[in-house]
Parts: structure tokens; sequence; C-alpha cells
């Protein structure tokens, strides 16, 4: 029969600690640790400091265009809604993109004036959590025989994608920004916004798992347990690395629960000496295997469950 081990922890303090597991036992639970195989089964933990993605300065373009003159920027990194360089709301992107584009208006309207004063925007719906893109009618509508043109880089349409878009003939690399968003008249995607006649372009379904860099949960012990390599040149003792799916950035700062179906993911345990100590530490992994570790918020629990099954008894 298996053996089985609970082991939770709770933040009684008015601030953030990382989230780390550990339990002394008082009498043996494995003899001979070799003998035996670990799973966790399950575990519980909060997600509400993880970031949504690392701002990458100098990595996304945008041009605007009016005829024959061109001004192309990256969207500027902002202190002010940046945290180390990470990015916590989506808001916060929002509001540099359109930094960016006040500066591109700015800058092209410098060069040649511009048929209308109004810049355009993207604005986030917390109902329908769709962004859109807002613009003047009468200067940027793409059937105009010379509008004002929105181009954006490869990069940029990985965060905010979803829009009908043309393709403008440059070469998808460097700076360049092939991408050109069709400001379209649908019928019933034109008001009045300000006192303008304005076009409201709205993605057409959410782009959410390419915004976040979050891709599993990695949880690593002190069991003496194979390590593994994953994405790193250092063995690492991992009993768990769970893909997280089918998130959106209305769950995106629910609790990750995980509960396993068998077959169990079964790590080896090694070694005849018995341990009097069991600690876990939990961690989010990104694409390239970077590993922040989860920090548990104040009055915020955690708990894991985790299966000792003897190697001659394979049945889980």
């Amino acid at each position: 029969m298996p053996k089985w081990f609970n082991i939770a922890v709770s933040n009684d303090t008015q601030g953030s600690v990382p989230l780390k597991m550990t339990q002394d036992l008082t009498t043996f639970l494995i003899e001979r640790p070799e003998d035996y195989d670990a799973s966790i089964v399950r575990f519980d933990i909060p997600n509400y400091a993880s970031p949504l993605f690392k701002f990458q300065t100098g990595f996304y373009y945008m041009s605007m265009s009016y005829n024959g003159h061109s001004v192309t920027l990256p969207v500027a990194k902002d202190p002010i809604v940046l945290v180390r360089d990470y990015i916590y709301a989506w808001q916060s992107y929002i509001y540099m993109v359109n930094d960016c584009l006040q500066a591109l208006w700015t800058a092209l309207n410098a060069l040649i004036v511009l048929p209308s004063t109004v810049v355009p925007f993207f604005a986030y719906n917390e109902s329908s959590r769709l962004t859109s893109l807002i613009v003047d009618k009468s200067a940027y509508l793409a059937t105009l025989p010379i509008p004002i043109k929105i181009s954006v880089n490869d990069s940029f349409l990985t965060k905010i994608g979803g829009f009908p878009m043309g393709f403008n003939g440059q070469p998808s690399t460097g700076t360049n920004t092939p991408l050109q968003f069709l400001i379209l008249d649908l019928k019933l995607n034109t008001s009045v916004i300000n006192g303008v006649t304005s076009i409201t372009m709205t993605q057409q379904d959410q782009s959410f798992d390419n915004i976040i860099d979050l891709t599993s949960v990695v949880i690593t012990t002190n069991l003496p347990i194979v390590k593994e390599f994953e994405g790193s040149a250092t063995a690492l003792p991992i009993m768990n690395d769970f893909v997280i799916n089918d998130v959106t950035i209305a769950t995106f700062r629910n609790r990750i629960v995980y509960n396993a179906i068998t077959p169990y993911r079964q790590v080896h345990m090694q070694g005849s000496q018995p341990f009097r100590n069991i600690s876990f530490d939990i961690f989010y992994s990104d694409a390239e295997f970077h590993l922040t570790q989860v920090s548990l918020g104040p009055n915020q629990s955690a708990s894991i469950k985790i299966m000792f099954t003897e190697k001659r008894n394979q049945i889980y």
C-alpha cells in the first residue's frame, strides 16, 4: 500500500514570503528510500504575484506613415508601470503602447501636417476582455485615398493580435514593421467619441496565451530523488513540472490547483538512509526554463499531498 504525506504552509505576516514548505518528522516515514517512488498527487498554490511577462526594451516596434513620410519607434520602457522590467497588468502595457502612438503622431506631424489632430489609442474592455484600436475615421480609414497607416513588427503582434492585418512588403526583420492594421468600416464599429467620428477595431479573440511568460509550476524537493535536467545545465531535484493550460486573463490570478490522474508522475528515490525532513520549493517557469520562486502573500496558504509507492508494487 502507498504511504501518504500532507504538508501545508500559511503566511500570517503582513508581507509576502517565498513559498517554501518544510516539515520535520518525528518518526521515519520511509525506512529505505531506494525502495520507493514518490509522486505529488495534489497541490494548491496562490498565483497573486506572478507577472504577465517580462518587457523587452527595443523589441516591440510601431510605425506611423502618411503620404510618403514614416516614423518608426519602439514601445519604450516606462518606470511608472513597470516593476523590475515586468508587466503585472495588461493595462500597463496598453499605457506604454499608447505613449508610443503619441510619440509617433508627434514626430510624424513634425514632418508633414497630418489630416487629424486626434491621436489613435488602444483600449482594454474589462467586460469582453478584448483590446481595441480606436482611430479618427476621417484620417485612418483604409479605403481613403491617402490614409494614415499604423504598422507593427511581429514581436508587437504576439502581444496584441487578433486584428485584421495587411502586409506592406517589408521583410520581417530588425526594426521593420511589415504588419499594417487594416482600419475598416464594419458598419457597427463607428461611433462618436469625444466629438470625433471614430472607428473601433476590436480583437476577434483574446491572445492571452501569447501574452504570458508563465508556462509551468516547478516543484523541487530535498527528498533523495533522481535529479533531472530541464532547460538547465544543472540537474535539479524536480518532483513535479505542471504545465498550465487554458489560462485566460479572467482566470490568471486564480489559485493553481493540480489534481493528478493516473498514471502518476513518479520520481525514483535513492539511498538506504531514512530522512527526517521533507521540504519543497515552488517556482514559476517560463518557456526558457527561467525559474522564479512563487510568493505567498499575507493570509494566504498552500498545500501539497505526496504519495510514496513501493517499487515492487507499481500499481499506481
